[in-house]
Formats: C-alpha cells, sequence, structure tokens
C-alpha cells in the first residue's frame, strides 16, 4: 500500500431524514460536515439509500454510499461503497452475501450498546470473516461501551472503525477516523490500517438521557 496518500478525516457513520427520528435532511447533514472540516462522510440511513445515492451524485468524492441494515440477528449492520439496497429483515447469511456480492465494506456498528441494537461478542466472532470492522468509537455511545468495543477489537483481531452516528447537524465529526486517502471499499480495507480514531462519545449522564428519549 502507498501510505504517502493524504490523510483526511472521515465519519463513516452518518444519518439524515431518510432514517427514523432523524428529521436534517441530507444537505442539511452535508452542509455540516463540510463546515466542520471533514473530507469524507458514509451516508448510512436505515435500510435506505436514497439519500446516499443523491448526496453522491452531487459530490462523488465526498459522500460514501451507505446503508444500516436491520438483519434476523441481533444488532445491525453497514455496508459501504454500496450501488443497490440491501432489503431488510432477511437473515444474516443473505445478508452478508448481498453485501460481499457488491464487494461492500462491511462493519457492525456500536456492537455493545444495549439501547443501540446490542450485537452479542459471539455473533460477531461467528462472522468474523466475513466482516471488515466494528465500530469501536460511535458519538453516541457512551465512553466505557467504546472502550469494551475497541478491546474486543484488539483481542480477537478485528478491525475498528469509528463514526459519529450523527442525527442531528451538529453531531457530524463528533467521531471518525484520520487515515490515507481512499475511492472504494478495497482501498478503505489498506487504508483503514493505518488509521487514527478521533473524537468521543457520550459522558454516562447524557447516554442515559438518550435512554429516556429511545424507551
Amino acid at each position: 500500500m502507498n501510505d504517502s496518500k493524504k490523510l483526511i478525516k472521515a465519519d463513516f457513520h452518518v444519518h439524515t431524514s431518510c432514517s427514523r427520528r432523524v428529521t436534517a435532511s441530507p444537505e442539511e447533514m452535508y452542509e455540516s460536515a463540510k463546515a466542520k472540516g471533514l473530507d469524507k462522510i458514509a451516508i448510512t440511513d436505515h435500510n435506505t439509500l436514497k439519500g446516499a445515492l443523491n448526496l453522491a451524485e452531487k459530490d462523488p468524492d465526498y459522500v460514501i454510499v451507505g446503508e444500516e441494515i436491520t438483519w434476523d440477528a441481533p444488532g445491525e449492520i453497514i455496508g459501504l461503497f454500496l450501488k443497490e439496497d440491501v432489503p431488510e429483515g432477511k437473515t444474516a447469511e443473505y445478508t452478508l452475501d448481498a453485501l460481499q456480492d457488491q464487494n461492500a465494506f462491511i462493519f457492525i456498528p456500536h456492537p455493545f450498546a444495549p439501547f443501540h441494537f446490542f450485537c452479542p461478542p459471539d455473533n460477531i466472532l461467528r462472522i468474523a470473516d466475513r466482516i471488515d470492522a466494528i465500530e469501536i468509537r460511535n458519538g453516541r455511545n457512551f465512553n466505557l461501551l467504546n472502550s469494551g468495543a475497541s478491546l474486543f477489537s484488539s483481542i480477537c483481531g478485528i478491525q475498528g472503525i469509528c463514526g459519529s452516528d450523527a442525527h442531528k447537524p451538529q453531531d457530524t465529526g463528533r467521531a471518525g477516523m484520520i487515515l490515507p486517502d481512499f475511492a472504494n471499499a478495497d482501498e478503505l480495507r489498506n487504508s483503514i490500517k493505518l488509521a487514527k480514531p478521533f473524537g468521543l462519545g457520550l459522558s454516562l449522564i447524557n447516554s442515559l438521557k438518550l435512554l429516556k428519549k429511545v424507551f
């Protein structure tokens, strides 16, 4: 790999009004990310590519087309660099096959967050050879659980990835990674090996406030 490529700041987990419980438009999230100096963002709306595809048409070098998919396994799964929607509610095998058919970069978001669709560690280990990463820093998860995910990633030898999980414009770039520039899933698989996380999750108090809103 050519590690002399320009270093960029990327947020790999951003939602728009195409997702549930999000009111900010794709354009608002995009403009906020630009204003904060991010070089790339992944739009990862729940079970749809609509917002991501629309933004990527306008700025394909900046917007990574992604989807956060609800499947029949505990937790959720994210695919990046997608061209077609992956249907929700399918089996883990079907979902992983559909993602790999598109050569997606695949990761498990917020694996240890009980109010963010908890994904048990044994489930992650069963599919470890079919995913590229797990999210080790999520801007809406509290820091203790992010630390647990990071430790799990290190012990199990699974690559880590970071994102804000932004649902509001002000939260874009709350967490992400600094890494060599990339243009597709294969390049990201190499670049992320040299990545450094940035940003934070939530304090315990703020996480409890978020939990109250969810339930």
